[in-house]
Formats: C-alpha cells, sequence, structure tokens
C-alpha cells in the first residue's frame, strides 16, 4: 500500500513510501497521485522507496495494465524513478516498460544513494 507521498518543492522531487503489501493496482493508484503533480510543476525526479514494503501481485490490476498505464502517461516520457530496496517484482516490470515509454529506473540499496542519483540527473524542473 502506499504509505506516504512528500513533494520536495525544494528539491524538485517526488518522495513515496510503501509500506506492507504492494499491488500494480497500489502502483496504478500511485500513479494517479504522483504524475499529476509532476506535470503541474514539471517535476521529473521520483524516488520510490519499498524497504518496508512487500510484493502482492495476487489482487488488483495486473501487470499489463500497470504497464499500459505507465506507456499512456505523459508525465513519464523523461523522468527518472529511483527505487530504494525494490525487489525484482516491484522494480524489474518497471525497468522493462522504461525503455517504451522513455524514463529512466534504477535500484539503490539505500535512500541517500538514490536521492544522490536523483540530484546529479536533470533538469531539476522544467
Amino acid at each position: 500500500m502506499i504509505g506516504k507521498v512528500t513533494v520536495r518543492h525544494d528539491v524538485h522531487r517526488i518522495e513515496v513510501v510503501f509500506h506492507g503489501p504492494v499491488s500494480y493496482q497500489d502502483r496504478i493508484d500511485t500513479m494517479d497521485i504522483v504524475c499529476p503533480i509532476m506535470r503541474e510543476h514539471g517535476y521529473t525526479r521520483v524516488l520510490l522507496d519499498f524497504t518496508q514494503a512487500w510484493p502482492n501481485t495476487s489482487i488488483g490490476a495486473t501487470r499489463e495494465e500497470f504497464f499500459a498505464r505507465i506507456e499512456s502517461e505523459p508525465a513519464m516520457a523523461g523522468a527518472s524513478l529511483a527505487f530504494v530496496h525494490g525487489s525484482d517484482s516491484h522494480t524489474l516490470p518497471t525497468e522493462h516498460v522504461s525503455r517504451v515509454a522513455g524514463f529512466i529506473a534504477r535500484r539503490f540499496y539505500d535512500p541517500l544513494s538514490a536521492r544522490a542519483w536523483l540530484d546529479a540527473t536533470g533538469p531539476a524542473a522544467a
């Protein structure tokens, strides 16, 4: 589930913390929250922290529906996504579809490294 969404206007970044089981539907719901903020502010950098989460792909939307949502979202083009402690189930599908949707996704084992990478990607805001 989505734990917390923080908009860091000071560094032009959005940070999402997940807790407990995370389904494809949870990720679509997260996009429904985050993508309008990205479009409104021109932000392209998103940190997705799965440290306290685990995959639950047995309920809600399917992987194909999640892919379709990513591919149809204009805010994803040119975005940089940093996954913290994302399992293969959380990160591999997104890394795969990133090539089609035109964004970059990377995995990290600590939030400081993820933030440093995001801060090095640009632009900070449109």
